[in-house]
């Protein structure tokens, strides 16, 4: 179960600072200015990435899992509306139709997800900071997920819920926001497989 919201990180000091489209907003803490995602989506997203939270991965492993601020809460009246005018909307009854949760997570510090970096230079450059993905870290996080599909947990949705950076350590970290079990991007799964 996700932790409560502490008096520093309250639903009502959230305010949106980027719809991203299809249900999705990207929201920021007007007191930490801590930012998170908020998303319209179905009941198994929820129950996964709940799930996924609260397995132990190993030390050394190079996987971060998703920080749940919120799962189907009770939205504060601005956030509200901007869901509903989501619904009502002709793109939200046609790309939404039957996702009515809520999952508000914490959002990573580098916003390039893995499908940005296929084949993206420039991604390459700022958010791996010039040092591609080397096949020891690929496995790495492969071994990762295949650990999290024993346990039940899977994502289809990698390439845009999977975000990607190499700090300033210069240890490469895979950050889920969530685990989407009923979608899937077929245009990167040939793509994704030409990594190492």
């Amino acid at each position: 179960m996700p932790d409560a919201p502490t008096a520093q990180t309250t639903l009502g000091h959230l305010e949106i600072v980027n719809p991203l489209g299809q249900g999705t907003w990207q929201l920021r803490d007007r007191s930490s200015g801590k930012t998170y995602f908020m998303k319209l989506t179905t009941a198994s997203e929820v129950e996964t990435t709940l799930r996924a939270a609260s397995i132990r991965l190993p030390a050394d492993s190079n996987f971060v899992l998703p920080r749940v601020l919120a799962a189907d809460p009770t939205l504060p009246a601005h956030l509200n509306a901007e869901v509903n005018a989501f619904l009502t909307s002709e793109t939200g009854q046609r790309e939404r139709p039957g996702r009515t949760r809520i999952l508000i997570t914490e959002a990573v510090p580098n916003r390039t997800t893995l499908g940005e970096l296929v084949g993206n230079p420039d991604a390459i450059q700022t958010a791996l900071r010039g040092q591609p993905i080397s096949r020891e870290e690929w496995q790495q996080m492969m071994r990762t997920v295949e650990a999290l599909n024993k346990a039940g947990v899977e994502n289809r949705d990698f390439a845009s819920n999977m975000f990607v950076e190499r700090g300033t350590d210069g240890r490469l970290r895979f950050h889920a926001i969530d685990f989407e079990p009923d979608t899937f991007a077929p245009m990167f799964a040939g793509q994704l497989s030409g990594l190492p």
